[in-house]
């Protein structure tokens, strides 16, 4: 292993990135070996389009990460071999415009009596070729995407994909194990991203991916690493926005262990084209269907994987308006004065009298 030598451009880099939000998909953060330095899962915004029809999903994340180094990469587990593809960062300004809750302007009159704010896995080299494990690992994709080196593996057995991430300078410790057994059992893929060589100069940028892939039922690989676990009451904000042709709900393998995801939006929207441009062609995209937003402030908080199915209640969920009241006072006219004065005046004397 080499040593990681910083620069003082390197160091400048580690400045500028410290705390700046790039568009990733990391779902199981881990890093380079030897590595000094450690990475965590912050905020993230998922975007999930499901062709309930086809059994397609269309995945697509943004999220924030917390470290301080820019030469890093992370692993997406999904249930079949995903197609890879670039998505706008804007369509999550979109989505978040739509939820927010509307501002009505009302003017409100009265009497003036008196003045008054992943994951990642670091490595530092390039994707090697096949080694000893090569039996145990098949190759089904490389490529460049979004400003990502990507590959997708299909593995067999888990020490031999480990043998792979150590290969390629990940380090594979103990709980990197423990969260990709159940994914090699059910015979999952891992699609490994890194950031390509030319994306870790400050002129460049990352978009967020669409990963497509077909599967029985929609699905966000929720599961992290148990030492990535965020302790009790200080989780990040996950935000997952679903489109599809029902209001959904989110639900655990294991349906005893309730999901602490809220919907805080569900209603349907005929312009859902307009809404999610440039994620999919437009012969791809509905016409039309259901926007259900949920969040999640417990994140990363997972032992288990998100699935999604219809919600029992197909009601809409729309937040109340926010009233912007102005307050405009109006001078009372004389006699209205004049009055009010009398009869004060009346009391007065009648107390006295009394």
């Amino acid at each position: 292993m080499r040593l990681f030598k910083f620069t003082i451009h390197k160091l400048l880099v580690v400045l500028l990135l410290a705390g700046q939000m790039i568009p990733l998909l990391a779902c199981c953060p881990a890093w380079r070996s030897g590595a000094d330095f450690k990475v965590s899962i912050a905020d993230q915004e998922i975007l999930i389009l499901w062709d309930s029809d086809k059994h397609i999903e269309h995945f697509i994340r943004r999220a924030n990460f917390k470290t301080a180094e820019n030469d890093f990469g992370f692993l997406v587990p999904t249930p079949t071999e995903p197609m890879l593809a670039e998505a706008p960062n804007g369509v999550f300004d979109r989505l978040n415009e739509v939820i927010k809750p509307k501002t009505v302007d009302k003017t409100r009159y009265s009497p003036d009596f008196t003045p008054i704010i992943l994951a990642p896995f670091l490595i530092a080299m390039n994707f090697k070729g096949a080694s000893s494990y090569e039996a145990h690992i098949r190759v089904l994709q490389k490529t460049n995407v979004a400003g990502y080196d990507a590959v997708v593996l299909e593995a067999d057995d888990v020490d031999a994909l480990l043998d792979w991430l150590k290969d390629h300078e990940y380090d594979a410790r103990p709980a990197l194990k423990d969260w990709l057994e159940p994914y090699i059992k059910s015979k999952w893929v891992i699609t490994a991203f890194k950031y390509s060589p030319e994306t870790r100069e400050l002129t460049k940028a990352t978009s967020a991916v669409r990963m497509s892939f077909s599967t029985d039922r929609p699905l966000f690989p929720y599961r992290v690493p148990k030492d990535q676990l965020a302790e009790p009451g200080r989780g990040s904000l996950l935000r997952v926005y679903f489109v599809g042709d029902k209001r959904m709900a989110g639900v655990f393998e294991d349906r005893d262990k309730p999901w602490p995801g809220m919907t805080n939006y569900a209603d349907t929207s005929t312009d859902i084209e307009t809404l999610l441009e440039g994620v999919l062609s437009q012969n791809e995209l509905p016409k039309e269907g259901w926007l259900t937003v949920f969040e999640d402030h417990t994140w990363p908080g997972g032992i288990d994987d998100l699935f999604f199915e219809p919600a029992i209640s197909q009601d809409r969920i729309i937040p109340r308006s926010i009233e912007n009241v102005k307050k405009v006072s109006i001078p009372l006219p004389l006699d209205v004065a004049l009055c009010i004065g009398l009869f004060l005046r009346y009391r007065r004397n009648k107390k006295e009298k009394s």
